[in-house]
């Protein structure tokens, strides 16, 4: 019994998706522009040119770690494990519950302005710094001014400058602040100090000369930021100190951070964090197993910030950073010897081969004579 197949069934496009076809061309001769506009009609008629979009990142730019200072005060395997591992890639991480309310860090840089407007010109106990200008206009960025206050150990002259009322409510507001962001750096090196150096945890010490710096950045909104201008954002010169803690008042929309052997890069601000960089100390302790890195606040270039050529007004914006380093590492720092390099190495060793070989000929002509 012999059995017919099908032929295989060509799948058509509906006819309303496809153009008409072209009519006839009567003759070749001299209708030659005519033929190839009615085929160009034809063509863009025809073509269905699909919609491309391209694929995300497979790598994403990661940000610091966000730890849980409860979690990392009692020794919560994951949280050290991020920290450790954060400060080796970034050497910086973001820590939460850090207890600084953002009432009393705000009130500290009320009272801080305060008293700056006093103290321009009776400076004593305290740093005053004032600095303004545009950064990287020609770039499109914004201006920006920092006034900078900073608090070296106690401070002693407010009842002479200032009035008694603005004076207490900056040292409790200083004193509140100060405590909660020295826990953040106790619990911090002993971390690591446990992980790698293996050492036991030491007592409770008095971090040397910290410093509370107050920041106050204006953004000026009449310059608007271009798309490359991240490229001229700097950030500050790697610190003497051991730690630096940022702590924003409001939001931020992202942070510049710049490490020691990585490129520069952004990333979002997590809210009600504070965040830590290490210093050079740190990665000159740790051998190099640890970063150092440097960053800087960006205000105002966040996905929501899309009216900026309207508003007119400039908008100020406040910072906290609490810089402090553990005396015992100043002190290996003070002690530690001091590296002589591989060219230096080799100009002694060929200038003692030299007088070595110099020496029995001076003892010659010296018996000669």
């Amino acid at each position: 019994m012999a059995t017919t197949s099908n032929p295989t069934k060509r799948h058509r496009l509906p006819a309303a998706l496809l153009a008409p076809l072209p009519p006839p061309i009567p003759t070749g001769r001299g209708s030659r522009s005519a033929a190839d506009e009615i085929f160009t009609r034809y063509l863009e008629a025809s073509l269905r040119i699909p919609e491309l979009t391209l694929a995300g990142p497979q790598h994403p730019c990661r940000a610091p770690d966000v730890i849980d200072l409860e979690q990392l005060m009692l020794r919560d395997g994951a949280s050290v494990h991020k920290l450790v591992r954060s400060a080796r890639e970034f050497g910086a991480f973001q820590i939460r519950g850090h207890g600084v309310s953002d009432e009393v860090s705000r009130s500290l840089a009320r009272e801080a302005e305060r008293v700056s407007e006093v103290l321009k010109k009776k400076m004593k106990g305290v740093e005053l710094h004032e600095e303004g200008g545009v950064t990287g206009e020609g770039a499109g960025w914004d201006k920006e001014e920092v006034m900078r206050i900073c608090f070296k150990g106690r401070i002693r002259w407010g009842q002479h400058y200032v009035e008694a009322e603005t004076y207490r409510n900056l040292r409790r507001a200083i004193g509140e602040v100060t405590s909660k962001l020295d826990v953040v750096a106790q619990e911090v090196i002993q971390v690591l100090s446990e992980n790698l150096r293996e050492q036991q945890p030491r007592e409770r010490f008095e971090m040397e000369e910290p410093t509370l710096c107050v920041h106050r950045h204006v953004r000026d909104r009449h310059f608007e930021p271009s798309p490359n201008a991240q490229q001229y954002h700097r950030a500050d010169e790697p610190f003497d100190y051991a730690f630096s803690i940022h702590l924003p008042i409001g939001e931020y929309s992202r942070f510049y951070l710049r490490t020691s052997r990585s490129p520069p890069y952004t990333f979002p601000a997590s809210p009600g964090t504070v965040l830590v960089a290490l210093g050079e100390p740190i990665e000159e302790w740790s051998d190099g197993d640890l970063k150092s890195a440097s960053w800087e606040p960006m205000f105002g270039h966040g996905d929501h910030d899309h009216d900026y050529v309207q508003n007119d007004v400039d908008e100020t914006f406040f910072s906290l950073e609490y810089k402090c380093s553990p005396p015992w590492l100043n002190r290996s720092r003070d002690t530690t010897q001091t590296v002589v390099s591989i060219h230096d190495q080799i100009l002694i060793a060929l200038f003692l081969a030299c007088l070595i070989y110099s020496l029995p000929f001076l003892f010659s002509s010296g018996a000669a004579h």
